[in-house]
């Protein structure tokens, strides 16, 4: 027994700096960032800790396509590109370039970058031995505007529960939605790089703790209207199993426009920036030949009335010809059978008419009562669509205000509840009458 006494005490000094030594292992460990190796290379997240505490992995401005610049502008989304080694995740990529049409006081501001088709992945546990639920979501902003950067969409209450999210940029405006009506430039490229997205998540969501047996689609706005039409493509058949569309269905008269309406933004564009309309050829590649920022900048001088057209470019019916069409159908003649939920607030039209209160508010109703029949049917968008616009003008003018001669400042809450009539609740009640999941 005594022998052993002196060795002990020896050892005392190794044994402190052996705790230590594994003390500190131990915190480097915690400290570590998470990493997931996919078929592209290696990323290196980031941990951010939820409402409720909770820590989770974020993997931030994750290529999922090639970056749609040069060559590639007005291009279906091609695969993205592999690296060497680490690819640091920790950062988001680019916001789409947009300019903020609908903010007065913001119109000339242009912000974000051409290359921009980056995803946002978090998780509660980077592992593929566990199958959480994924949810997929697609931000609004009447395809013009918006990202799906964490300042607005973060994972700070979702993440509480065990559940993956993603979040995902796409084109805007112009060059994600122009479109000539033929093969040349057939339209819905924002369309395709979400269906792109989505289809990089079912081949790589399981290394992040994802069941791809297990997606929901969920948006809100454009968003919402977006994923509607997920619901109705067969091209995104198999890639998602549930959806929810918040405040938009691709039935709202701003979710989609016939050939006329884009015939007339087409038209539009090639006036302000200076190219030929047609051929469509020519058009595109005057176009390719201009920096994005003179494109995009432009939106501004299509704004009519306030901050109308609330939406200029958006989904299209392609060309039987088109490549790789999205959507080929009216989507009033489509149905699905996959589990859709959808719903609106009591005062989503308040959206449209904040602004109506604000700065040159006597100007605004003056042009308003000046030229009510084609302010309306421009603001409430059927001047494309309805055979008698002014047949319709004059119902809505009895319905909401009864027969006023002139609409005015203190009619705002029926104004509201029209918006919120047209822009919202008819095209969802339409979208669920007709869908038979």
């Amino acid at each position: 027994g005594t022998r052993d006494q002196p060795v002990l005490v020896h050892s005392q000094l190794p044994l402190v700096m052996y705790l230590v030594l594994a003390l500190l292992v131990c915190v480097a460990s915690a400290d570590l960032p998470p990493r997931v190796t996919i078929p592209q290379g290696t990323l290196v997240g980031t941990t951010l800790t939820t409402r409720g505490g909770r820590e989770v992995a974020a993997f931030l401005g994750v290529p999922y396509a090639a970056s749609p610049t040069g060559p590639l502008r007005f291009k279906n989304p091609q695969p993205p590109a592999s690296w060497d080694g680490e690819r640091d995740a920790s950062k988001e990529g680019s916001d789409c370039i947009q300019q903020f049409v609908l903010i007065e006081k913001f119109r000339d501001t242009v912000v974000g970058d051409e290359d921009c088709l980056y995803l946002n992945i978090f998780t509660p546990k980077v592992t593929d031995k566990v199958k959480l639920p994924v949810m997929f979501f697609i931000h609004g902003g009447g395809y013009g505007g918006g990202s799906g950067s964490k300042i607005n969409y973060g994972p700070d209450l979702l993440l509480d529960r065990d559940v993956v999210l993603i979040t995902v940029n796409y084109r805007l405006g112009p060059l994600g939605f122009l479109s000539t009506g033929d093969s040349v430039l057939p339209g819905n490229l924002g369309l395709k790089d979400q269906l792109a997205a989505l289809k990089w998540v079912h081949h790589n969501i399981e290394n992040f703790g994802g069941n791809m047996k297990s997606v929901t689609i969920f948006g809100e706005s454009a968003g919402g209207a977006s994923v509607h039409f997920h619901v109705l493509s067969p091209k995104s058949k198999g890639l998602f199993h549930a959806a929810i569309s918040q405040s938009g269905s691709a039935l709202c008269p701003w979710a989609f426009s016939n050939p006329a309406r884009h015939k007339q933004l087409a038209g539009k564009l090639a006036q302000l920036v200076g190219c030929p309309l047609q051929p469509s050829h020519d058009f595109r590649q005057c176009l390719m030949d201009l920096p994005a920022k003179k494109i995009v900048g432009v939106l501004k001088d299509f704004m009519i009335w306030d901050m109308d057209p609330i939406v200029l470019f958006n989904p299209a019916i392609e060309s039987e010809e088109a490549e790789d069409a999205f959507l080929t159908q009216d989507p009033w003649t489509l149905t699905s059978h996959v589990p859709w939920m959808t719903g609106f607030n009591k005062d989503d039209g308040a959206l449209r008419i904040s602004s109506l209160t604000q700065g040159d508010v006597e100007g605004k109703f003056k042009q308003l009562n000046d030229d009510p029949d084609s302010i309306l049917a421009m603001s409430l968008l059927y001047q494309h669509t309805a055979n008698k616009p002014d047949q319709v003008t004059r119902s809505i003018r009895n319905f909401y205000f009864n027969g006023a001669e002139k609409i005015t400042l203190e009619m705002v809450p029926q104004l509201a509840k029209l918006y919120t009539d047209n822009l919202f609740t008819t095209g969802a009640m339409e979208a669920v009458r007709r869908h038979s999941g």
